[in-house]
């Protein structure tokens, strides 16, 4: 066998395992060159196509859009007694709830954009007001509000697409409204970001069926394609 770059004869002490197949080259040289070159094309391909984590974050980002257009025309059919009514939810209201997971999407995409990777589609949700709290009201109108959901999932969306495999492995430092700081993985928290809302969308739809609205099928699950087996 002779070295990919040279035709050379290979080393014993140039070798590296490319995706589970080994690589051998006539010196160290030729292997660092090798492996920095794989390294380029491998996040190219990721960004294009996606891994594993990006395909998932991507199926969740549409998902959340599909299940959030179908709780707000549930939402709709409310009167504006029932929509702003104190439930004794964690956030009083359905439209109280509302607000605050599109209080926590806007806090956390702002935070993102703060990331080393200048990701384009968080551009223009840097320019939108910055909560200050979990319980604020962005918009008590309804109408208002599915303007700007619809803005968010849309911005969710994009910012997946433009995230590569590598960025989920590494770590993220941010802090708080407070000033506390912290430093996590940046892929659970893109994943904490789904689980929130999932989390506070249950509750609104608790609270639809309690009030005699029924939003339908809200299963992941129905969402997925039929496979051939």
């Amino acid at each position: 066998m002779t070295c990919p770059w040279s035709g050379n004869a290979i080393s014993s002490d140039a070798l590296t395992d490319y995706h589970g197949n080994i690589v051998g080259f006539c010196n160290t040289g030729c292997r660092d060159k090798f492996d920095a070159a794989a390294n380029i094309f491998d996040d190219c391909v990721q960004q294009v196509g996606g891994g594993a984590l990006k395909r998932n974050f991507m199926r969740y980002a549409l998902y959340n859009e599909w299940i959030n257009q179908k709780v707000f025309a549930a939402t709709a059919k409310l009167s504006p007694e029932h929509m702003n009514k104190n439930t004794g939810a964690f956030f009083s209201s359905v439209i109280g709830t509302l607000n605050h997971i599109l209080v926590w999407d806007i806090t956390w995409l702002q935070r993102f954009a703060g990331h080393t990777t200048p990701y384009l589609s968080l551009k223009q949700v840097t320019k939108l007001h910055s909560p200050s709290r979990n319980d604020e009201i962005i918009h008590a109108n309804l109408a208002d509000l599915r303007v700007a959901r619809t803005k968010i999932d849309q911005a969710l969306i994009d910012f997946i697409s433009e995230t590569c495999e590598r960025d989920f492995n590494a770590n993220f430092s941010y802090k708080r409204v407070s000033g506390e700081k912290f430093c996590k993985n940046f892929g659970g928290m893109i994943q904490h970001v789904f689980n929130h809302q999932t989390h506070h969308r249950g509750q609104v739809t608790t609270l639809l069926f309690q009030m005699g609205i029924d939003p339908g099928v809200t299963d992941l699950l129905v969402t997925l394609e039929e496979e051939i087996s």
